[in-house]
């Protein structure tokens, strides 16, 4: 643009034009110790550097093509072709500098007054000098001009995608005097719902009602472009205006209502003249020319514009970021009227953090060098993306497992910081088998959040639902996530064994595993332990731990008893199986979660003969162990009662009878009753007896207590008891059961000392509580045992000799 110039300048102040290399973008909070090697631009030297600023230093170089947007325009006033030198010292610093609170490098310069596309690609190069090779490419649309150089564009490849370019209008004597060219930009990883139009224009210069009446023609064919584009379009109106108020007719045309109304988003709309809106002046920086051809003057226009549309001042979606937007250079410090180095240095390098005064007043003076207007820099948030990732479930289950998942949604928008993108507000639905909602929004950079969801588990078959997540944030690039989730259900393994009733020796034990319904799987059982308790003897084959029952399937075992040298009676186990899901890494399951299947194990044994013993647990019966000597006498042993107070095993053996003494039995050793009252049954020999002298016999028993006066001999076993509860003058005539039945239900506790005669079954018996040696004898006595003969005078001598001796033990004190 141009304007007449004003009074006499002084002589040209010399300007060093050498590039100058600032501070990579560093965020304002960052301390300002970070900065850049003048030799290397991307080599950082860290004076005294703390794990802070590396760190921060690390993630912005890592960052800087994926974050928000920074759109220049720059009228450059290169109608000559070749950028000056001090153009690369503006560049950076527009990168450098930090007007909202962060720096990042330009995304899209769009320029004026540019000689062609060759003059354009210098500047893609002096870009390309500062990031990388290849980070940075032009438009190829060279618009038509009668003079005055053209508009163009370069951007940066890693940020934004240039979609189309067209040129709007054609220049002519009474219109247009350059095209305007539009852009569609898309951000990068977003879809055409970002996309925003940027019409880089450079208007009819110079005051005066033709020239005004030539900038409406163009203001009206942008605005005829824009409106066609349709409501809700992100559009940026850019360039050298060359407006000198907002009365103009082109500006009220560019801000008229309509689909594509554009807002000044500086408020200038009320007047950008006088010093009082200094701040908002674009040109010129200089009052003495610095290159030929410079316009000169000092700092009273605003030529320079980004102008928007409503779109990018609603808060959301693509949009400007609040304080961003400025005349680059200009901090409102300077004179008005005068050149732009009458600002304070210390304001400029409170804008660009890191840098020294020094440097910032060398920005400055580049500005100054670089061209005739300044550059409008603006930073615009992109829109917010919506990312959400959640948690893989276990193909596969146990039924009733508890399966909980985490759906993670984020604000995914490529930004350095949480300005650079709109906050994403979303909402999380669950359906199906699944169970879990939420709501919430995130700013961009923040932590995710971690949601919860649960499925339902109780039925055997396939689980399934869907996770939703959607946002109402504009132009996201997927405004939704849907993800289906199918877990099978695995039915609990279901064990049985035939338990119902007592499992005798040579049965078999049987566990099955329950079939699976129609449709669906059943689990696998597993053996995790086993164990057999209980009288010795049994075993159990089979069942090793480890064993697995399929669904449908069973496994078996036997029981067996060994009855080898075992007492006549009832013994008894416990065979326990321990089990478990054979798949112990299916979810739902846990170690011996099946529990326990136990089956009781009995057998009674009879007829058993010669020595033998057995074990009985504490508090069981007595009760049925016996056996019979296979020779000798044949004599049977039993106890008929009693009660272990302790686990003990209980041995019998058997010997011959004594030649000397009346033996009408082999002679028992009882050992292993442990001191508890028990009742002790013998069969005697009663062949040649007669019925008295049988049923004077009694259970005799050897003493053998050291230092008794009567060791040695036999005696009435109820004699060696520890206590004497009942006296009888002579044997009980009939059974143990018979003596229960007429002493009122005595037991063997309380019936000590009682004994009897059973001549039905040829049987003897005492409640006795010592272990001896046993034997069916007539009279025992201090004397040796004399045979009992077969005439009656014998027996009737025998009979008063036990009669005798058992009042004389007996009669009362």
């Amino acid at each position: 643009g141009q304007r007449p110039l004003g009074s006499a300048e002084a002589a040209p102040r010399p300007v060093d034009p050498s590039r100058l290399r600032l501070p990579r973008p560093v965020p304002l909070a960052t301390a300002p110790a970070t900065k850049l090697s003048s030799a290397n631009p991307m080599h950082l030297r860290l004076p005294a550097a703390t794990p802070l600023l590396i760190f921060m230093a690390t993630v912005l170089l890592s960052s800087e093509a994926a974050a928000q947007l920074r759109v220049v325009t720059y009228n450059t006033a290169n109608t000559s072709g070749t950028p000056r030198d001090s153009v690369s010292t503006v560049l950076e610093a527009l990168g450098d500098q930090a007007k909202a609170g962060f720096a990042r490098p330009i995304d899209i310069l769009t320029m004026q007054e540019q000689a062609d596309l060759t003059t354009t690609a210098a500047y893609v190069t002096l870009l390309n000098d500062l990031y990388g090779a290849g980070t940075y490419a032009s438009g190829t649309l060279e618009g038509a001009t009668n003079g005055g150089g053209r508009p163009a564009v370069v951007y940066n490849t890693q940020s934004v995608q240039l979609v189309s370019e067209l040129e709007v209008n054609t220049p002519d004597g009474s219109g247009a005097a350059r095209a305007t060219l539009r852009y569609q930009f898309r951000p990068a990883g977003y879809t055409s719902s970002a996309d925003f139009y940027l019409y880089s224009s450079h208007f009819k210069a110079s005051s005066g009602s033709s020239n005004e009446a030539r900038r409406d023609v163009e203001a009206n064919d942008i605005r005829a472009n824009a409106d066609a584009l349709g409501n809700g379009q992100s559009i940026i109106y850019a360039g050298d205006l060359n407006l000198y108020d907002p009365d103009e007719a082109a500006f009220q045309t560019l801000v008229a209502s309509g689909n594509g109304q554009a807002v000044d988003p500086l408020g200038y709309q009320n007047g950008w003249a006088g010093e009082a809106n200094r701040a908002a002046h674009t040109q010129s920086p200089v009052t003495t020319a610095v290159y030929g051809g410079q316009v000169t003057g000092g700092m009273d226009d605003r030529f320079d514009f980004q102008l928007v549309s409503g779109e990018l001042v609603d808060g959301t979606g693509f949009d400007l970021i609040a304080g961003s937007m400025w005349a680059f250079g200009n901090t409102g410090t300077h004179t008005y009227n005068s050149s732009l180095s009458t600002g304070s240095g210390a304001a400029m390098q409170a804008l660009l953090p890191g840098s020294t005064l020094a440097e910032a007043n060398a920005v400055i003076t580049a500005v100054m060098s670089a061209s005739d207007h300044l550059p409008v820099v603006a930073d615009y948030q992109l829109p917010a993306m919506l990312s959400a990732v959640a948690t893989t479930l276990p193909a596969e289950v146990l039924r009733g497992a508890s399966v909980a998942g985490t759906l993670t949604v984020t604000n995914s928008a490529p930004v350095a910081i949480a300005a650079g993108a709109d906050t994403l507000a979303y909402s999380f639905t669950s359906s199906g088998d699944l169970s879990g909602s939420g709501s919430g929004s995130l700013q961009a950079t923040a932590a995710g959040d971690d949601l919860t969801f649960t499925l339902d588990t109780q039925a055997a078959g396939t689980s399934s639902g869907r996770l939703t997540v959607t946002t109402s944030s504009p132009q996201v690039p997927a405004s939704s996530f849907t993800e289906d989730v199918a877990v099978t259900v695995i039915d609990t393994a279901s064990v049985a064994g035939n338990t119902g009733s007592t499992i005798a020796t040579g049965a078999s034990l049987t566990l099955t595993n329950a079939s699976a319904a129609a449709g669906t799987q059943r689990a696998s059982a597993a053996i995790a332990s086993r164990s057999l308790s209980g009288d010795a003897g049994w075993s159990v084959s089979d069942f090793t731990v480890g064993t697995t029952v399929a669904a449908g399937g069973s496994a078996s075992g036997t029981a067996s008893f060994d009855a080898s040298g075992r007492l006549n009676g009832t013994y008894t186990a416990s065979f326990t199986l321990g089990l478990e899901h054979a798949d112990q890494s299916l979810v739902g399951t846990a170690t011996g979660d099946l529990g326990s299947v136990a089956w009781n194990l009995s057998t009674t044994l009879t007829g058993q003969t010669g020595d033998a013993s057995a074990t009985v647990n504490a508090g069981a019966s007595f009760a049925g162990l016996g056996t019979t000597r296979g020779s000798g006498l044949a004599t049977q042993a039993t106890l008929a009662a009693g009660t272990a107070s302790a686990t003990t095993t209980v041995s019998m053996a058997f010997a011959d009878a004594p030649l000397s003494g009346s033996f009408f039995s082999d002679v028992l050793t009882l050992t292993g009753t442990n001191g508890d009252a028990v009742v002790l049954e013998m069969t005697y020999a009663a062949a040649g007896l007669d019925a008295a002298a049988e049923s004077l016999l009694t259970l005799g028993w050897l003493d053998e207590r050291s230092g008794s006066a009567t060791f040695g001999e036999w005696l009435l076993a109820t004699e060696g008891n520890a206590s004497q509860l009942v006296s009888l003058p002579s044997p009980f005539q009939g059974s143990w059961l018979d003596y229960v039945a007429a002493s009122s239900g005595r037991t063997p506790t309380n019936s000590l000392g009682a004994y009897g005669v059973d001549t039905s079954t040829d049987t003897l018996w005492a409640v006795i509580d010592h272990n001896s040696q046993f034997a069916a004898v007539p009279e025992p006595s201090t004397f040796a045992l004399t045979c009992i003969g077969l005439i009656g005078a014998a027996v009737a001598a025998i009979r008063r000799r036990v009669l005798t001796a058992h009042k004389e033990r007996h009669r009362p004190d």
